[in-house]
């Protein structure tokens, strides 16, 4: 299990590289305001690829691959760049939880074990404890 602890402008704690790269994609590319047309750009086939604030994100076929913008490849794909992958409807699914607990609580947990990734939202007090 991988665990990345947020509030909405600072990645407090993150287990992994590809966690990190969610939680920044979401504070700093998503943030309160975003979420409907992130939601509607991911259901548009018409595009292919975007560079938002800190991340450059490409859909192919039902998968999105999001790559942190400032890792020094900018708009290409290495195989030594770190990617964080994502079906494209677990991704809008996470945008809209992302909506419902950012608004709401202080931190943000992002949970991932094995394929699924869940988003809680937390109080202070409780926003190092993996159980809650």
């Amino acid at each position: 299990m991988h665990i990345s602890i947020i509030n909405t402008d600072n990645n407090i704690y993150s287990s992994s590289k590809a966690l990190t790269i969610l939680s920044y994609f979401l504070m700093d590319d998503i943030g309160t305001r975003k979420i409907e047309s992130v939601i509607n750009w991911l259901k548009d086939d018409e595009y292919e690829s975007a560079v938002l604030n800190y991340s450059y994100i490409k859909k192919s076929n039902n998968m999105v691959n999001i790559y942190c913008f400032y890792d020094g490849y900018e708009r290409e794909e290495h195989s030594e760049r770190e990617v964080f992958v994502i079906e494209k409807a677990e991704l809008i699914k996470l945008v809209q939880q992302w909506g419902q607990v950012c608004t709401t609580f202080e931190y943000v947990k992002i949970i991932k074990e094995g394929n699924s990734i869940s988003l809680t939202g937390v109080w202070a007090k409780d926003r190092f404890n993996s159980e809650k």
